[in-house]
């Protein structure tokens, strides 16, 4: 598997950022619709980016998302 990162810029809105994090995750049936690769998508890895740090809204996100499953 190889992993797919969306990188945002340093200082990118960590709202929007949080936004797009939980859009993702929850429109991901969609998503597998179009590419299958969403299928891959998978909420316990998605922290696993070293060496790139994650937006901090995009952790918040991450965090809050584990804690509802």
């Amino acid at each position: 598997m190889v992993s797919n990162v969306l990188l945002v810029r340093k200082g990118f809105d960590p709202e929007l950022a949080a936004k797009i994090v939980k859009l993702i995750f929850e429109k991901r049936s969609e998503l597998e619709k179009v590419n299958a690769a969403a299928t891959e998508i998978e909420l316990d890895q998605a922290q696993d980016v070293a060496p790139v740090p994650l937006n901090s809204g995009a952790e918040k996100a991450l965090k809050e998302l584990a804690e509802k499953s």
